[in-house]
């Protein structure tokens, strides 16, 4: 693992994704979860959740690459299609998934990003603490 990934933003941003992660499955698995008793609720909360890592995360990555900004995109899309219409019966928890699925592959494509420019930072002799 790259110094870049090992700083207090990026950590934050881990935690808040495995949060996100931990309340889904304890919310697939029995129904509620801590702050949550239906899908909409836990397209609130993951909305909630996204926006303080997406603020922690401003200055960790690189915005102009285009899959982020799709994946961003569609995810912040799905997320808010789950919050309207969460409470439809068959619709809301689908829509929940896809916007969890949604986050843990743009988180991935950000650790991937990050990774990439600390290598490209690190042939150039410059690596970001």
């Amino acid at each position: 693992m790259t110094a870049v990934l090992r700083t207090p933003r990026a950590l934050l941003v881990d935690l808040l994704v495995a949060v996100l992660v931990v309340q889904y499955v304890v919310f697939v698995a029995t129904g509620s979860a801590w702050l949550v008793d239906d899908p909409r609720g836990m397209a609130g909360f993951g909305l909630a959740v996204v926006a303080v890592a997406a603020i922690a995360s401003v200055s960790l990555v690189p915005l102009g690459t285009p899959t982020l900004v799709i994946a961003g995109a569609a995810t912040f899309a799905a997320g808010v299609a789950a919050l309207v219409w969460g409470l439809v019966p068959g619709l809301g928890p689908v829509l929940v998934g896809v916007f969890v699925a949604g986050v843990l592959v743009t988180w991935a494509l950000t650790v991937v990003a990050l990774r990439a420019a600390a290598r490209r930072g690190a042939r150039r002799g410059r690596v970001r603490a």
